[in-house]
């Protein structure tokens, strides 16, 4: 009796409990990790844009008071880019082509949002933009070291956001830990 009882599970195909247990903890711990690896993904691209913005407003700072000229900083909603200009002597903007200054497309960045001295949110919405505005600069870096006062978040889709900020006169910075 016992040798056909032996017989019959060796004929028999599926599996245990077991190896269904170990597949399915398997399967969980990859998923899991796809999805971290994932997630970083997009906080890397979101500190990196901050990065780049932080490095370029510091930078037009400087060279603003280095050639005492006056720099600004111009978005375009609808395009999603931006773009630092030189006031020249007819007090018309031109472009700076310098790489750090020349035209950057924002990618996997969802917002950006200027907050003003009064705490004021002032999304740039894509839908309200206008000729008139994609010429009006946002920041200006003048000539004596001075530049417009700004806090900037830069944030995603899932509203992760790092805000940079600057008092006007000294090194713009980071407000909150960058992801």
């Amino acid at each position: 009796m016992i040798k056909k009882n032996a017989e019959n599970l060796a004929d028999q195909h599926g599996f245990t409990l077991l190896e269904l247990l170990i597949v399915i903890t398997i399967v969980g711990i990859l998923a899991g990790v796809a999805i971290l690896s994932f997630s970083s993904v997009d906080h890397r691209r979101l500190g990196a844009e901050a990065d780049r913005l932080k490095l370029a407003f510091n930078q037009a700072a400087d060279l603003s008071l280095i050639q005492q000229e006056t720099i600004a900083w111009f978005y375009d909603k609808q395009l999603n880019h931006y773009d630092f200009k030189l006031l020249d002597s007819d007090n018309q903007w031109e472009k700076l082509e310098q790489s750090i200054f020349s035209t950057h497309s924002i990618q996997g960045v969802t917002t950006l949002i200027l907050k003003d001295s009064d705490n004021n949110r002032a999304p740039f919405d894509k839908n309200n933009n206008t000729d008139e505005s994609r010429q009006t600069p946002i920041i200006i870096f003048h000539n004596n070291g001075e530049y417009t006062p700004f806090k900037l978040a830069v944030g995603d889709q899932v509203g992760t956001s790092i805000t940079l900020s600057g008092d006007g006169f000294g090194v713009i910075i980071f407000l909150n830990n960058k992801p």
